[in-house]
């Protein structure tokens, strides 16, 4: 799944004003372009000025003519113009509605505010069954009478964090005091002892209760509006919904479900590193005794042969044969057999260094590849092994041994030259009586 980058997404024709401005020129600003926020560029630093600050400054009785560097304003977070949209809602931060994309100079590249993020999310991975209602709080909703004082409404929004108030007549929602009705009013300086419903929207446009979020997100896209009334069934307002509601909400299902992928991803790639791990230990070892099987001994072989050609060191091969191993299965059966076969695989492993290698060359045959080992060393090699297998009992029978072949590999001897003549070795070793060791 792919995130698309914020400079995808950016506006980047911002409008800001200079901190230097005053309130009144950063108003202006935002009437005659028609936007709820501006930006406030300090140079390295971005702020924002919004509707809620104007009803503040109302207020508090502070001057339209103050300068913007004299009121508090929020830090709008900056990010990287080649961030990701997941990255983005990490770091937007509670109350503010826009990211800075400011490269590593400290220059403005473009804003991107919530609802950027929720046209580059995909519907199809929203939220498809949670209803509207079901992500509404008593306290979520400010609901005020026509007849109130715009001045009461202001100082409603400020104590409980509002930025929107739905009007009503009675029972009846008639309309809603948004972040732009408040703008206005402000930049034409209202008079706020009126009454509100002479400053709000109207009709009041409102989506059912039952609507999915899925449904509400595409809804709030298609008519441009960040903030969305929400009915009941029985004709209450509920609440107003905003878009970084449902961004918010959909980043969390959209995020539980990259978790979950990566989750199942992960347990996927563990049972398929097991099974190659299996599979390759099934593809290079013996199933009986355990050893590299005769293809890995190949493969190793050819590459400790390119180790003594470049560094001129000696390679030795001893390959011993269990003395009569059919004697041993006819008298004491197949099991029996096997069991001789895996003590004598690890008495070989005990005898030989690590970087030593044991194969199963086949039936009651072995091999071992010893590298930068000469003739004499490997023969002292298979003779401790030679003995051990002697002096061990094996209960059924209770004694075996074996016939031991060693040989040392000349420098561009052929794999096959270099057997054959340990194999001759070995030949000799049971002609002489078995349970012995020849050199080559």
């Amino acid at each position: 799944m792919l995130f698309p980058s914020l400079d995808s997404l950016a506006t980047v024709e911002v409008i800001t004003a200079p901190r230097e401005a005053t309130i009144q020129e950063a108003v202006k600003l935002m009437t005659v372009h028609n936007i709820r926020d501006v930006i406030i560029n300090a140079h390295r630093d971005y702020y924002i000025l919004t509707a809620q600050d104007l009803i503040r400054f109302r207020l508090e009785g502070v001057g339209y003519e103050t300068p913007l560097s004299a009121v508090p304003l929020s830090r709008v977070p900056q990010v990287p113009p080649h961030a990701n949209v997941l990255e983005a809602m990490e770091a937007v931060k509670e109350g503010i509605d826009y990211l800075c994309l400011v490269d590593d100079s400290g220059a403005l590249k473009g804003i991107v505010s919530y609802s950027d993020l929720a046209a580059s999310i995909d519907p199809e991975i929203l939220v498809e069954t949670q209803r509207i209602g079901e992500l509404f709080r008593k306290e979520q909703t400010l609901n005020v009478h026509q007849n109130t004082t715009t001045q009461q409404v202001f100082e409603l929004m400020k104590a409980q964090h509002q930025s929107a108030a739905i009007v009503h007549d009675g029972d009846k929602a008639i309309g809603i005091l948004t972040q732009k009705d408040i703008i206005d009013l402000l930049a034409e300086a209202g008079d706020l002892s009126r009454s509100v419903g002479e400053f709000m929207s109207q009709p009041l446009i409102a989506i059912s209760e039952s609507m999915t979020i899925q449904e509400a997100l595409r809804f709030s896209q298609d008519n441009h509006i960040k903030r969305i009334v929400v009915q009941a069934h029985d004709g209450r307002i509920l609440g107003i919904v905003s878009q970084k509601d449902l961004v918010t909400t959909a980043y969390n299902k959209w995020a539980r479900l990259i978790k979950d992928h990566q989750e199942e991803l992960r347990e996927l790639n563990q049972i398929l590193e097991k099974r190659t791990q299996t599979l390759e230990k099934m593809a290079s070892t013996d199933a009986l005794t355990g050893l590299y099987n005769r293809h890995m001994f190949g493969q190793l072989f050819t590459r400790e042969m390119a180790q003594k050609k470049r560094y001129k060191a000696p390679l030795s091969v001893i390959i011993f044969d269990i003395d009569h191993f059919k004697k041993i299965n006819d008298s004491y059966g197949h099991l029996a057999g096997d069991e001789v076969l895996k003590k004598i695989a690890a008495i070989a492993l005990e005898k030989v260094r690590l970087s030593d290698v044991v194969a199963r060359w086949g039936g009651e045959e072995f091999v071992v590849l010893l590298p930068h080992t000469p003739l004499e060393g490997a023969q002292i090699t298979a003779e401790k092994i030679r003995a051990a297998i002697e002096a061990t009992d094996f209960i059924q029978p209770a004694q075996v041994t074996a016939s031991f072949g060693v040989a040392e590999a000349d420098c561009d001897e052929p794999q096959e030259t270099l057997f054959d003549r340990t194999d001759k070795a070995l030949y000799r070793a049971k002609a002489d009586g078995r349970n012995r060791t020849v050199t080559a």
